[in-house]
């Protein structure tokens, strides 16, 4: 009986320590992956700032590449925004998974997370029916301000696309670090890859349903339409 004991304890030592393995390689490659969001940032940031410096000659010279310098701003700034948001979701959730929390609590943080992005999205469509209705000249609305509430737009988007994408990944990722560090016996192992893998997917396909979506709007400076996307 003490054999059976003995070789008990060892099986649990030998499953806590592959447990604890496979938790420092997951947290390896989140932090990898960060890394590369942060050098993505400073990238998008110094090509942002390029773009923006363009676009404000163009305003001051009445350029007939206004409307196209204007749209290469805007969209430099939804991408320094996107890799932002990326950065702080995904450290968010490392800082998170390192109080080795159960899926049960993983599952509520990640809905908790979609909660709020879901508020965040309400908002920023009801503020683009309003930015769609903005016209320069109209009622004290000038080209500088019009300007400024379609960057403010695209950061928005930017924000919310960035964590977005970053939870669909997450997602797609719980359920094999589950797999790896639970205790849970292998039938309610399956059970939680398949709920967090069903979360990432659909996730995934929202976010490119709302880039199209975004990519296709069309924005208006001065006299000048352009449009984006399919």
């Amino acid at each position: 009986m003490r054999l059976v004991l003995f070789l008990v304890v060892l099986a649990m030592g030998s499953v806590s320590a592959d447990a604890k393995s496979s938790h420092k390689s997951f947290i390896e490659i989140w932090s990898g992956r960060l890394a590369g969001y942060d050098a993505e940032f400073s990238e998008a940031e110094t090509d942002a700032k390029m773009k923006a410096a363009k676009a404000l000659a163009s305003v001051s010279a009445a350029s007939p590449t206004l409307s196209d310098d204007l749209q290469g701003a805007i969209l430099a700034s939804e991408r320094v925004s996107r890799a932002a948001s990326r950065f702080n979701t995904l450290k968010d959730f490392i800082d998170f998974i390192q109080k080795k929390p159960s899926p049960e609590v993983a599952q509520a943080w990640l809905l908790g997370r979609l909660e709020k992005v879901k508020g965040e999205t309400k908002l920023a469509e009801r503020e683009g029916v309003s930015l769609s209705a903005m016209r320069a000249g109209a009622s004290g609305v000038t080209v500088s301000d019009l300007i400024s509430a379609h960057e403010m737009a695209a950061m928005k988007h930017g924000k919310i696309n960035g964590e977005i994408d970053e939870l669909a990944l997450i997602g797609q990722e719980a359920g094999p670090y589950f797999s790896a560090t639970s205790r849970e016996k292998q039938n309610n192992k399956a059970r939680w890859a398949g709920v967090f893998s069903a979360f990432g997917n659909s996730l995934s396909q929202q976010s490119y349903q709302a880039q199209r979506g975004w990519m296709a709007t069309c924005r208006r400076f001065g006299n000048v339409t352009h449009c984006s996307g399919n």
